[in-house]
């Protein structure tokens, strides 16, 4: 049983410790003055997944809708088959 998605963030980023129990601060990028470890404290059997972009166009996204993204953002045609619905 793996993760469907798994966000890689670029050297020397990550998600803070705050963001990580579900809080979300003013400061969108911050210095990180603790050591870093794994972030594993949001419970499953609340949040099912997380999708974070600055782009949807969607009320109410879901993983279904990650596919038909993809393949908009690369340029191919959506076929109609595929349950979920472009965030953009």
């Amino acid at each position: 049983n793996a993760p469907d998605i798994i966000i890689g963030y670029n050297k020397g980023y990550r998600t803070s410790f705050e963001s990580a129990k579900g809080i979300i601060e003013e400061e969108i990028i911050s210095d990180n003055l603790l050591c870093w470890v794994g972030d594993h404290s949001i419970d499953p059997e609340f949040v099912k997944g997380v999708c974070i972009t600055n782009f949807t166009q969607k009320a109410d996204p879901e993983i279904i809708d990650i596919a038909p993204t993809v393949l908009k953002i690369m340029g191919t045609k959506i076929p109609e088959y595929i349950d979920g619905k472009s965030l953009i």
